[in-house]
């Protein structure tokens, strides 16, 4: 009898795509930020420090002269590289520190009526009207390449350091102007199922969750008639999808400040050092106190009066539903 040898099972793949833009060509309009070189490098640091990364899975563009240069072609590029062949397991980081911008929404799909963009090194201006942005980098593209082509049950993080990012990735849930005032505190074990009327009395549910995207409801109930316990499941299906997440510095009609060390790509990165096991809650409110400390300062040393940046969370998820799973790079 011939035995057959076991099938080769393939490992996960984890790449990382992380990117900044400095702009010293724009620096006669006073749009030069030194300080975003530094941000790759924090980041990558983290990734191979605290998680473990392998530096060759790591991709870096900076207009430094050493790396390839972030032009719109080669980020577009170099994200369509990052997702390629990307199957169930496999775990992405993208990371953008830069300008970010708003222009006209042309399809209709953004309530506010504006695209996100991100600057790229060959971004093209107007000397008169910035919101002429020519090369820029869509929401909707990101969306595209980055998201929409990923299979079910991969997982990507994506990190933005950049004025008008809330919506940056264009995913459906965010936090908003909501965030944690304090880690973890116990949470109702289920919501309550049933028809418009609501449950019917005596029913008491839970819910636990089995991985992402299947709910399986564990339904107690007593009779009226005889008092006896009884308890059936029942397993409900949801689509399952890729686990995606989007950091960013800010609202999409908010700036944020840079700092000699970078400012939000640092602060998310000082969190995980001091607990890499945070939820994310506690990452939304570590990194929201952080950039209220960064602009009092701010505010205290040079006379300034910026309203702090909201951080945001945004996730093809509710952003409750995945509060108390902890951040995974």
């Amino acid at each position: 009898m011939t035995i057959s040898p076991p099938l080769s099972l393939r490992v996960p793949q984890k790449k990382a795509l992380l990117i900044a833009v400095r702009y010293g060509q724009l620096r006669d309009w006073n749009l030069e930020l030194p300080a975003t070189h530094r941000d790759p490098i924090t980041t990558r640091n983290l990734l191979q420090d605290v998680y473990g990364w392998k530096s060759e899975d790591i991709t870096i563009l900076m207009d430094d002269g050493k790396h390839r240069d972030p032009t719109r072609d080669n980020i577009i590029q170099a994200m369509k590289e990052l997702v390629m062949d990307a199957q169930s397991g496999d775990h992405f980081v993208f990371m953008f520190s830069g300008h970010g911008g708003q222009v006209a929404d042309l399809d209709n799909d953004e309530d506010d009526g504006f695209d996100e963009v991100i600057w790229p090194s060959d971004i093209q201006l107007d000397q008169i009207d910035l919101t002429y942005q020519k090369n820029c980098i869509l929401d909707d593209e990101i969306k595209k390449i980055l998201v929409a082509s990923l299979p079910a049950e991969s997982r990507l993080v994506m990190l933005f350091d950049c004025c008008h990012s809330g919506t940056i990735a264009d995913l459906a849930f965010r936090n908003g102007d909501e965030c944690p005032q304090s880690p973890d505190t116990a949470r109702p074990a289920g919501r309550l199922l049933g028809n418009r009327n609501g449950p019917p009395q005596n029913y008491t549910i839970t819910t636990t969750v089995q991985q992402d995207y299947t709910e399986e409801v564990d339904i107690m109930y007593s009779s009226m008639s005889n008092m006896e316990n009884k308890s059936k499941t029942i397993t409900v299906n949801k689509p399952v999808q890729p686990y995606v997440t989007s950091w960013s510095a800010c609202k999409d009609n908010q700036l944020t400040l840079e700092s000699d060390d970078g400012c939000f790509i640092a602060a998310f990165a000082r969190a995980l050092r001091a607990n890499p096991n945070q939820t994310h809650s506690e990452m939304l409110w570590s990194v929201t106190r952080e950039m209220e400390l960064i602009t009092q300062e701010a505010n205290a040393t040079c006379g300034l009066g910026f309203t702090p940046a909201r951080p945001q969370l945004g996730s093809l998820q509710k952003v409750d539903e995945i509060y108390p799973h902890p951040l995974v790079l």
